[in-house]
């Protein structure tokens, strides 16, 4: 552990600042991992990022179009064995065939992110020469589709590296220089590819070239690297260029990535600490009687816990209220019907070929309908998947935006009355996973008739039987569908519980601190400036 963070560990120890401790072991814990270097590339909508990786990669890998087609984070890594692993929302995972990757992170295929996928990890042998690189496609900022930008915007935070790819034709926009100075907010290690280049005559690439070098020198007091790229002409040249002055070099220097993230987060926890000290020191600089005001006006109506207890239980009380009714409007109202109809046919079709007596046509009928309704049930729970999780997903994004306000509404307090701001929080609550529910089905028959099987002939009561067993379908498919809702309506509900618990924890914690910071006793200064000046040096 470094000075820095063990003064902040010091500082938190000495004035019971418990959110910082808990980040602080966080923040031991990523010091320990093992971590690749992620490479990031990024860029405007169509300027060729997924072509250039393919090619890099040697092997069409993502699929490209004229239209915006990345829709999903998507990371390449080195395999021994080719495996492609989808990860939900809710932190599900799910391994696919690489020819039913267009179905999970296109647009066309998967528009809007209707199937709630976070992101995509493709292993491939291919990448064996960069071991310690993770390659990191992203949907191209300024698509016509506001929901892919965001998700790029998200992955700012992740960058250890980044590549951004200029389009050569229409370098170098006002959007490449707010891209650029993102990414270079996260990592110094920042590059630019200019792609298309077959667009453009020799001369005039030359020119753009050097004209994105002499922005970027001007913009960010750096010149950064400019490589040049086509899939049409001088590809094999410039692939070198790229693998041999960018990869390689990266591929060599992993663990700046992890350096990098490491710093970014103890910088984020310095400036916490400081703010907190920051309170202290003005309010130990106060009478008591004017802490008291200070108090009650930094924790206002509505910032007291007892208020917003009850603001959080009404939210989490209104999603678990309504979430059994919209399942049921999904599962049963919406596929009961197709449900009965689809097992009667395949029950005609089975029953044809069933033999035996009474006891052994019981046991065929009990043997398909348990197979039949596994099958159809699973297939039919995977499709409602989506539905399932974006209910959870839904309550999650109402209870982190209810945390965000109180977090806006606390900073605006205290800028307004002691002059203090706090830092940025990326708090967000955690989705539990939706996982597969049970299914069950019923015996043949109520009773043990089938055990008197020798006393009937078949040739005469087949029939009979055929129609009973028929009979019995409909009420299958309505007790499996209702124990499905019942399933699904538990565990969506305990993830709710659990976002809800999740986020007065947190709105408790930042409270309990800064009231803590305002009820002072001591009036003394000097001991808070020691530790100021211990965390600034």
């Amino acid at each position: 552990m470094n000075s820095l963070l063990r003064n902040i560990e010091k500082t938190a120890i000495r004035f019971s600042y418990v959110n910082i401790l808990d980040e602080i072991r966080h923040l031991k814990t990523f010091e320990n991992e093992e971590n690749q270097l992620d490479l990031v590339v990024l860029g405007q909508f169509k300027a060729g990022k997924s072509s250039l990786l393919n090619s890099l990669i040697g092997r069409k890998l993502l699929p490209v179009g004229v239209l915006p087609v990345t829709a999903i984070i998507t990371r390449m890594a080195f395999g021994e064995y080719e495996k492609v692993i989808v990860t939900t929302l809710s932190n599900e995972q799910m391994e696919i065939g690489l020819d039913e990757l267009p179905l999970f992170i296109t647009e066309k295929e998967n528009p809007e992110n209707k199937k709630g996928v976070y992101l995509v990890d493709i292993f491939v042998r291919e990448l064996a020469n960069y071991k310690n690189i993770r390659f990191i496609d992203t949907p191209g900022l300024g698509s016509a589709f506001k929901h892919n930008t965001k998700v790029t915007q998200n992955w700012f935070s992740r960058i250890g590296a980044a590549i951004v790819v200029i389009n050569a034709g229409q370098a170098y926009s006002d959007n490449d220089r707010q891209l650029t100075e993102s990414a270079l907010e996260q990592s110094p290690e920042v590059y630019f590819i200019l792609s298309k280049t077959d667009l453009i005559h020799e001369r005039e690439l030359q020119e753009v070239k050097q004209f994105v070098k002499q922005k970027s020198l001007e913009n960010f007091k750096k010149e950064l690297p400019v490589f040049t790229y086509s899939v049409e002409k001088n590809t094999k040249s410039c692939r070198q260029s790229i693998e041999q002055k960018l990869l390689q070099h990266l591929n060599s220097h992993h663990v700046l990535a992890k350096e990098q993230i490491f710093k970014h987060k103890q910088r984020h926890l310095q400036q916490l600490t400081i703010s907190y000290l920051s309170i202290s020191l003005s309010v130990r600089q106060k009478e008591q009687a004017e802490r008291n005001e200070l108090k009650d006006k930094i924790i206002d109506e509505q910032l007291k816990l007892n208020y917003i207890k009850q603001e959080l239980h009404f939210i989490a009380q209104n999603y678990l209220d309504t979430t059994r009714t919209a399942l049921e409007s999904e599962i049963v109202d919406k596929n009961q019907s197709r449900m009965i109809r689809i097992l009667t046919n395949d029950f005609e079709n089975a029953f044809a070929g069933w033999q035996g007596n009474l006891s052994k046509l019981s046991r065929q009928y009990e043997d398909w309908i348990k197979k039949s309704m596994i099958e159809h049930l699973s297939s039919f729970e995977k499709e409602l998947r989506p539905f399932s999780n974006a209910l959870s997903e839904k309550a999650a994004k109402h209870f982190n935006n209810y945390c965000q306000l109180f977090r806006e509404r606390l900073n605006h307090n205290l800028e307004k009355i002691l002059g203090i701001s706090m830092p940025d929080d990326d708090f967000k609550v955690k989705i539990d996973q939706v996982k597969k529910p049970d299914i069950m089905v019923s015996w043949a028959f109520e009773s043990h008739i089938d055990l008197l099987w020798f006393l009937i002939p078949m040739f005469l009561f087949r029939n009979y039987f055929h129609n009973y067993f028929k009979k019995q379908l409909p009420a299958e498919v309505e007790k499996n569908l209702h124990r499905l809702v019942s399933q699904l309506s538990t565990k969506i509900n305990h993830s709710i519980e659990q976002t809800h618990r999740e986020g007065l924890e947190y709105i408790t914690n930042q409270l309990q601190t800064i009231e803590q910071l305002l009820s002072e006793k001591s009036n003394d200064s000097n001991e808070v400036q020691q530790y100021i000046n211990l965390l600034k040096e």
